[in-house]
């Protein structure tokens, strides 16, 4: 999902401007890789460094795992609560009724500095979907 980047409006992730106003759209939460780098950015627009023996993102803590509807939903909460995260997108695949059914997932890594108020948000409800 695009969030426009001045009035909010929420777009198809294939669209590039705003219907309203032809402004530029941003990726909501995950932005997975910039296309002229390839390089993992979190939440911010930052690059994401990681752990060369663990491979995890350096200065984040893994949080949860949720589908992508929810994930979404988690996303656009803590960019509100000013929360910086990382997601790691995931597809997994199963056998159902002899067909190869995929479902993807996200792995949502939180900052260190902003893990409290994470759970806080959590346990408050406002991250459970």
């Amino acid at each position: 999902m695009k969030k426009c980047t001045y009035c909010g409006a929420e777009y198809p992730d294939e669209a590039v401007t705003c219907s309203i106003d032809q402004e530029p759209l941003k990726a909501v939460g995950v932005v997975a890789e910039t296309e002229e780098a390839g390089v993992p950015m979190d939440s911010t627009g930052n690059p994401i460094q990681f752990n060369e023996e663990t491979g995890l993102p350096v200065g984040f803590e893994r949080f949860v795992v949720y589908d992508s509807y929810s994930a979404v939903k988690l996303f656009w909460q803590m960019e509100r609560e000013g929360i910086v995260f990382w997601a790691e997108k995931l597809k997994e695949e199963r056998e159902a009724d002899n067909e190869t059914k995929a479902k993807d997932q996200f792995t949502v890594f939180v900052r260190k500095e902003d893990l409290e108020r994470a759970l806080k948000m959590c346990h408050r409800g406002e991250g459970h979907v």
